[in-house]
C-alpha cells in the first residue's frame, strides 16, 4: 500500500506572495518534490517537510502538488491543492495508519481559516459508525476483508457551525484514494435562445470534448463590498435626506431592487486576523452578513452600517478578491459589486490585479459610485456606474439584473482548475464567462 503525505499549510482562501508550505509524511517517504503549475519549485530531502515559496504578486488559480519518493527514488505518495479557487472554510483529511500489511486505524487531520479545534466528529466505515477518541483517532474493524474496496466517511463540526466532510475509498491491497466531486459548475452567458438537443459536442477543454451533465438557471448571488460607514450612500440615496426626491421609502424599494431569485450579501472590507498557535501561519477573514433579500430594496442594503471595524483601515481590493471566490461556492449565477468610498485602500493587491483575477475565474465585477466619478479610487478600478441618484441606481440595477438573467451554469465533468479552461461552441448558444 502506498505511503501517505498531506499538506499542513492552509490555502483555503486568496493566496499570493511568499508562503510557507508544510507537509506531513509517512516514515517511508525519503524525499518530497513540490511543483507549482507543473514546474518544480522545491525538493525536500528530510523532515521537517517545510519550505518557503514565492507565489508572486498576481492572484492566479494554480495547482500546488507534492510527490513523495522512497529511498530508491520511486514515487510512493502524492497530494495536491488548488490555489485561489473556491474551498469551504474548513476541510478534513483521513490519514490511514497501519501496523502490518493493511490499515488498522485512521487519524483525522483538519484545517480551517480560524485555526479552531473541531467540536465533534463522526466517522463511518462502510456505513457503520466507528468510535472517535478525543484525539480524533479511530480504529478500523479488525476482521475487515481487504480483498474488496471499502468506504470511510468523516464528518467534522467546528464551533462556528462550519461542517467539513471527506469520503475516501480504501483498497487494502493497492491504493488509498480520496473521493472528490467530479462535477464542477462553469458560468455561462446565454447568447441565443436556440440550443441543440444534446450538449455533448458543445463544450471542450484544450480542444477535447467535455461531458456536461446539466445546464440550469438556478438562483443568483450578488456580493456587495461596501464601507462599514455608509454616509456617502445614505447622502445620495436615502429619500429622507433628499428634499428634492418626492418618493417614499416603499416606492424607492420597489423602484430599485434585484429580482426575487437573487440573494444579496455584504462583505465589509475590514479584515480580522487569525493565527495558528503552532506555526507562523495566519489568515485574514472579512466580516460579512448572511444572505439577504431586504424589503427596503437596494437602498436599504446599501445604507446598512456595520459596527465592526467602523474606524479600522479598509482593504477594498482584497475584499473584492475574497468576494469573487466566495461567490463561486454553490455553483450559482453570480456577480460582485464594489461600492466606492473616500477612504484609503490599504490592500496588499491592486484593483487591476483583482479585476484580472475575477476575469480569470469567471466572476463579473461591477463598480458603483455614490458620487459619480468624483472619487479618487474611480480611475484605478476602470469602468464605474454612477449611482448618485435613485434613477441612476435603478439604471445600474437594471444592468446588473440583465447580466444575471443571461447567465447559466453548466455542470461539467472536470476538476475546478481544468474547468476554468472550458470553452463553449458559439453555435450552441453559450459563451463561457471565465477567460
Amino acid at each position: 500500500m502506498p505511503a501517505h503525505i498531506a499538506f499542513i499549510s492552509l490555502f483555503l482562501g486568496i493566496v499570493s506572495g511568499r508562503q510557507t508550505v508544510e507537509l506531513r509524511a509517512d516514515r517511508e517517504v525519503a524525499s518530497i518534490r513540490i511543483t507549482l503549475a507543473g514546474q518544480e519549485v522545491a525538493r525536500l530531502t528530510q523532515p521537517p517537510w517545510r519550505t518557503e515559496l514565492d507565489l508572486g504578486n498576481e492572484l492566479v488559480p494554480r495547482e500546488l502538488r507534492a510527490s513523495g519518493y522512497d529511498a530508491n527514488g520511486n514515487e510512493i505518495a502524492r497530494t495536491s491543492e488548488f490555489l485561489n479557487l473556491p474551498h469551504e472554510s474548513a476541510e478534513v483529511d483521513i490519514e490511514l495508519r497501519r501496523s502490518g500489511a493493511f490499515p488498522d486505524a485512521a487519524q483525522l487531520r483538519w484545517r480551517n481559516l480560524e485555526f479552531s479545534n473541531p467540536k465533534s466528529a463522526l466517522v463511518t466505515f462502510d456505513g457503520v459508525p466507528l468510535k472517535v477518541d478525543s484525539q480524533f483517532h479511530v480504529r478500523l474493524p479488525p476482521q475487515t476483508d481487504w480483498s474488496r474496496p471499502h468506504i470511510i466517511d468523516a464528518l467534522m463540526r467546528f464551533p462556528d457551525g462550519v461542517v467539513a466532510r471527506r469520503e475516501a475509498v480504501i483498497d487494502g491491497a493497492s491504493f488509498f484514494e480520496s473521493a472528490r466531486a467530479e462535477l464542477t459548475p462553469v458560468l455561462l452567458t446565454e447568447t441565443s435562445a436556440q440550443h441543440p438537443a444534446s450538449f455533448d459536442a458543445c463544450f471542450s477543454i484544450d480542444g477535447a470534448p467535455v461531458h456536461v451533465a446539466a445546464i440550469d438557471k438556478d438562483t443568483a448571488r450578488v456580493l456587495f463590498v461596501q464601507d462599514p460607514d455608509p454616509h456617502l450612500n445614505t447622502r445620495a440615496l436615502d429619500p429622507a435626506r433628499r428634499a428634492s426626491n418626492p418618493m417614499t421609502r416603499n416606492e424607492v424599494a420597489a423602484w430599485a431592487r434585484l429580482d426575487d431569485d437573487t440573494m444579496e450579501e455584504i462583505i465589509w472590507p475590514v479584515a480580522q486576523r487569525f493565527s495558528d498557535r503552532t506555526s507562523s501561519t495566519t489568515s485574514r477573514l472579512f466580516e460579512h452578513t448572511q444572505e439577504l433579500q431586504p424589503k427596503s430594496g437596494l437602498v436599504g442594503l446599501l445604507t446598512l452600517a456595520s459596527r465592526y471595524g467602523f474606524n479600522s483601515p479598509r482593504q477594498f481590493a482584497d475584499a473584492v478578491a475574497v468576494a469573487g471566490i466566495r461567490s463561486m461556492l454553490g455553483g450559482r449565477r453570480r456577480a460582485v459589486v464594489l461600492l466606492l468610498s473616500e477612504r484609503d485602500d490599504v490592500s496588499g493587491t491592486t484593483p487591476s490585479a483583482v479585476r484580472r483575477y475575477l476575469t480569470s475565474i469567471g466572476v463579473p465585477l461591477f463598480v458603483w459610485s455614490p458620487v459619480g466619478e468624483d472619487v479618487s479610487a474611480a480611475a484605478s478600478w476602470g469602468p464605474v456606474d454612477d449611482i448618485s441618484t435613485i434613477d441612476h441606481l435603478r439604471g445600474a440595477a437594471i444592468h446588473l439584473k440583465q447580466t444575471l438573467s443571461s447567465q447559466r451554469v453548466a455542470w461539467v465533468r472536470a476538476d475546478p482548475l481544468s474547468a476554468l479552461r472550458v470553452k463553449a461552441d458559439e453555435r450552441c448558444g453559450f459563451a463561457t464567462v471565465a477567460h
